[in-house]
């Protein structure tokens, strides 16, 4: 009988440890190196205060004690990953890494835990990296071989680095393909498997943004397979292309609000005559929740030229050129008709931030010359 070697209780018969602890451990190191990510920019920020946070949220990730300095370098290094232009450090960063070796941050000093870090940290440079075969790649699968990590134990960094990098590259101007097929590759090399990516979610969301970039680019996006005899496909006309399909969508109807919601801002990506809207931006938007008629739940198609919605003795559609404006919430999205100026439809789909990106860009080509 194996203990479990985080919460240190009784894990099974060959069993090293409990699969939720693994996971509570991956997610919390990824978390903790971010926390440190998203301080090291401010002008407060110290060692010493820094580590006094991490310390109690530590205990409750199983992440021990004596790996925190590495946490701590390890997160300064993603803090400056925007920066790094085809593997070149900055003057910035270069002055900063000489200031962490200099308080002991040495590879010849490393322990376990600094090894993990730094592979941490390494491996979301190579997952960031937007050249496919990046040499950031190759470095890790060596610094691997000779950490003395397991393989389970690789996989446990490696994966939540991948993560990271799929959330920052969403967080900044959106996935474009290029960047797509560089996490992929990533992937493949360290043969992360699909079941494992979308563990929470994240292969999903950069299928996701790789469909906004096409859409935005002019093309149909052809991502999701689909089921035969989908019931919202079925409305759709012969000069339509079915994009993305979704189940259990609530549909809701009632009067505009008479103060219009607070401007959502976007971002000037590249490649990109619109603008871009990071999940971010959708965290805090709430639909409007009182005097609201409650429709039909149902199935929602979103379509080249049309949303498509059908629920129990309910079908109908509405045309994206029909939509004087779309307004994004953080789980769905709200169309204002054309022939109803004051009253206004909202899909809830659990999904704002790609369904409101992907309709607005649809219903931009239509209108393209």
């Amino acid at each position: 009988m194996g203990h479990c070697r985080y919460c240190g209780h009784r894990a099974g018969w060959l069993r090293s440890s409990h699969r939720q602890c693994a996971a509570t451990y991956r997610q919390g190191l990824a978390q903790l190196v971010d926390l440190v990510a998203a301080a090291s920019g401010r002008p407060d920020f110290t060692q010493r205060r820094m580590l006094r946070i991490l310390d109690g949220l530590a205990q409750q990730c199983y992440v021990p004690i004596e790996y925190l300095p590495a946490v701590l370098a390890a997160g300064w290094h993603l803090s400056d990953l925007n920066r790094m232009v085809d593997d070149v450090l900055t003057q910035s960063e270069t002055a900063r890494l000489r200031e962490f070796r200099d308080d002991g941050h040495h590879p010849a000093s490393e322990t376990p835990g600094d090894r993990g870090a730094s592979i941490l940290a390494a491996a979301a440079r190579a997952a960031l990296a937007i050249r496919q075969r990046s040499p950031r790649i190759e470095r890790v699968s060596n610094f691997l071989q000779r950490s003395g990590l397991s393989h389970e134990e690789g996989r446990e960094l490696l994966l939540p680095a991948w993560e990271t990098a799929v959330t920052r590259q969403l967080g900044d101007v959106g996935i474009d393909l290029d960047r797509e097929a560089a996490l992929l590759y990533y992937a493949r090399h360290f043969d992360l498997d699909d079941a494992e990516l979308d563990h929470n979610g994240m292969l999903r969301q950069l299928v996701q943004g790789a469909a906004i970039a096409e859409s935005a680019a002019g093309l149909v996006p052809q991502r999701m397979n689909f089921p035969q005899g989908a019931p919202a496909s079925a409305l759709l006309r012969r000069s339509e292309q079915l994009v993305w399909l979704f189940d259990d969508v609530e549909c809701c109807l009632g009067q505009l609000p008479p103060e219009p919601s607070p401007t959502i801002t976007g971002v000037a990506a590249p490649g990109r005559d619109l603008p871009y809207y990071r999940p971010q931006s959708f965290v805090d938007r709430q639909a409007p929740d009182q005097g609201w008629e409650f429709v039909a739940r149902g199935q929602l198609a979103v379509a080249s030229e049309h949303l498509h919605f059908r629920g129990p003795g309910l079908s109908f559609r509405l045309a994206h050129g029909s939509v004087v404006h779309w307004e994004p919430y953080h789980d769905g999205i709200g169309a204002v008709p054309r022939a109803q100026p004051n009253r206004l439809v909202v899909f809830r789909n659990g999904d704002g931030w790609f369904i409101y990106n992907l309709t607005r860009n649809l219903t931009r080509n239509l209108a393209a010359p």
